[in-house]
């Protein structure tokens, strides 16, 4: 196909002083976007990342110009860049049904651990320290189901788990720690120890569980508490209620198989009480 039957404008130079048509990329489907730009002379450049050209050259052309060709992209190209880096922080503090009432006090939890863990960034922490600091926010909190306040085990006493990942697939983790104030942290020191050669290649743990867990804490100089300072009021008394009712229910269920197993043992005797008359009779004869 030839230059003048083609469906799109001239690539070819253009004269002095003209304007230049120049391709604009983008990832749509069909023809190649179009858009001129304003010639600057041999000594100026058009950049989408260095900034302006020199002071004696043309105004670079006003992205708006552009908007409802690109839809958008070249807003995109134009937008400043930060030099600045940029974090982020996204907090979790529990699945399931959350009760209006006490909304307010879990967006509460979320904003000081994230502030807090905004905080350790901003001061040059790592990610895993940031990460180790919003959990421990909102395990001190007694509104979440970590840490204090938590939700007992059947034994009336917390149990705690806590895991911490770093961006190269590092971990550690801990599992049913008891006495331990904090889990993210017991679960930060494994991940920390993890890296630590043992003696004759044994390959250090990087997740503990139980009585294990809390050993490794002590022995690591890790303060272990008393199970009752870990358990709050309101924890005490959902455990006592739905201790109750748990008892409540297998009461339930033991008079249920009770009932089921008297009934067979009924029907069964009732055959045999017109049974025996014939039987009595044939023996006879």
């Amino acid at each position: 196909m030839s230059s003048s039957s083609s469906p799109y404008p001239s690539l070819s130079p253009s004269p002095p002083g003209s304007p230049e048509i120049i391709p604009i990329t983008a990832d749509l489907p069909g023809a190649p976007l179009f858009a001129t730009k304003p010639d600057l002379g041999p000594a100026a450049a058009f950049s989408l990342t260095d900034g302006p050209g020199p002071s004696n050259t043309t105004p670079s052309p006003d992205p708006a110009v552009f908007a409802s060709v690109t839809d958008g992209l070249t807003d995109r190209l134009f937008r400043p860049k930060s030099k600045e880096p940029i974090a982020a922080i996204f907090i979790h503090a529990g699945a399931g049904f959350h009760s209006t009432v006490n909304e307010h006090v879990h967006l509460e939890a979320c904003s000081d651990a994230a502030r807090l863990a905004m905080k350790f960034l901003k001061a040059g922490g790592t990610a895993v320290d940031a990460v180790e600091a919003a959990v421990k926010c909102l395990e001190d909190k007694e509104i979440t189901n970590a840490g204090y306040g938590s939700n007992l085990s059947i034994d009336g006493i917390v149990e705690g788990d806590a895991t911490i990942v770093d961006h190269l697939g590092r971990s550690g983790a801990c599992g049913s720690a008891q006495m331990v104030k904090n889990p993210i942290s017991l679960a930060r020191l494994i991940y920390d120890r993890s890296n630590i050669p043992l003696s004759l290649r044994r390959i250090p743990p990087n997740i503990l569980v139980g009585h294990g867990a809390a050993r490794f804490a002590q022995e690591h100089g890790m303060r272990l508490v008393p199970h009752q300072q870990l358990i709050s009021r309101g924890a005490q008394d959902r455990f006592y209620r739905w201790r109750q009712d748990l008892i409540n229910a297998e009461e339930a269920a033991i008079r249920r198989n009770q009932a089921s197993i008297i009934v067979p043992k009924a029907a069964s005797v009732e055959p045999q009480v017109h049974r025996r008359p014939a039987a009595t009779l044939g023996f006879r004869t």
